[in-house]
């Protein structure tokens, strides 16, 4: 039962909630950049999980072409747009813009003030490594147990 709960949870959309880096928030164009994922481990129920952000393992042409800012994952809540996404130091990072209407207007405020502090995003992995307990990844940048997101968009 715990490893077909697992597969309907990896074959579906996943999302994680890190607290927002954010490096700028610029004035009149309404722009922020911010990291949205990371290496770091992440615990699911049935253990820790890792995006790797290796050459070749994030999958960032769907973002960068039509990518959007949702509140709260609801697609109904569109808050902005993508201006740029890319990988750095082992993280993921996005140049994001908010849109100039009302709603988007009550989030980039808290934003920007400081009250509204993580990001979550939504992602589809393609290719896991498991790896056992007490012994290292393939690449032998990672230590087990684990599973490790070889391939993710």
């Amino acid at each position: 039962m715990r490893e077909q709960k697992k597969q309907q949870e990896i074959n579906s959309s996943l999302n994680r909630t890190i607290p927002i880096s954010i490096r700028a928030v610029e004035g009149e164009d309404r722009t922020t950049e911010l990291s949205f994922s990371s290496e770091e481990p992440y615990v699911r129920w049935w253990g820790n999980e890792i995006l790797d952000h290796s050459e070749g393992c994030m999958d960032l042409g769907r973002l960068n072409t039509i990518g959007c800012m949702l509140f709260n994952h609801d697609r109904g809540a569109v808050i902005g747009k993508i201006v740029k996404a890319w990988n750095e130091g082992s993280r993921g990072y996005a140049r994001v813009q908010f849109d100039d209407d009302e709603a988007s207007e009550i989030i980039y405020k808290k934003v920007k003030g400081g009250s509204l502090k993580g990001v979550s995003v939504g992602y589809v992995v393609d290719i896991w490594e498991e790896v056992a307990p007490g012994k290292k990844s393939e690449d032998g940048r990672f230590d087990g147990p684990c599973d490790i997101a070889k391939r993710w968009t």
